[in-house]
């Protein structure tokens, strides 16, 4: 109604849908805060859900304003966030069906899944904490990662790296079990050459 010049029916149907004006915003505003508090939770969080919410607080805000003020930029920018945030959305999903969207998790995650589980496959474990920094086939070296493809380390070695940590790689002692531990050690002997 804002960009077809109408504003005695935006006036007559603001009065008809006061409270909704109210709620709907502090709902998607509140369901946004939650999400993003929750978000750690969520093997799909990441720095895209994060953009995703800003697009959508954007939306709500400049649409709220824009039709309060009868402003047509304000009303285009607010649609303009929510086709962004859309499209970025399946975006997202398509990265992520071909497995180019690397996940963010912690290890107290994993710690977690693992109570729901008898135990983790070593490859899991890697492909939630390892492959950010080493990659999939262990040959990244992001932040000063060994190339792991050619580790000459024993099994007990290969423990205790990942139990103490190693340069600026953390120690995760703390955060898995010492089979999840010996499970990842395994598992990197497939990546070696």
């Amino acid at each position: 109604m804002v960009l077809a010049n109408r504003r005695e029916q935006l006036a007559i149907f603001k009065k008809k849908t006061l409270i909704l004006e109210i709620a709907l915003p502090l709902i998607f505003i509140a369901t946004g805060v939650m999400m993003i508090s929750a978000s750690s939770l969520y093997e799909y969080a990441g720095s895209w859900f994060t953009i995703k919410m800003v697009l959508l607080i954007l939306g709500i805000a400049t649409g709220i304003i824009g039709i309060k003020k009868f402003s047509k930029v304000l009303v285009i920018v607010s649609i303009l966030a929510f086709l962004g945030m859309y499209g970025y959305t399946e975006a997202m999903k398509e990265k992520n069906k071909r497995g180019e969207l690397n996940t963010e998790s912690t290890a107290e995650n994993i710690v977690q899944a693992e109570q729901t589980s008898l135990e983790m496959d070593g490859s899991v474990i890697y492909k939630k904490l390892c492959v950010t920094c080493h990659g999939k086939d262990g040959k990244k070296g992001l932040a000063g990662a060994f190339d792991l493809s050619i580790s000459t380390l024993s099994q007990t070695e290969k423990i205790d790296v990942i139990t103490n940590g190693r340069g600026s790689m953390a120690a995760y002692k703390d955060q898995l079990t010492g089979a999840q531990i010996e499970n990842v050690a395994g598992f990197l002997a497939l990546l070696e050459k």
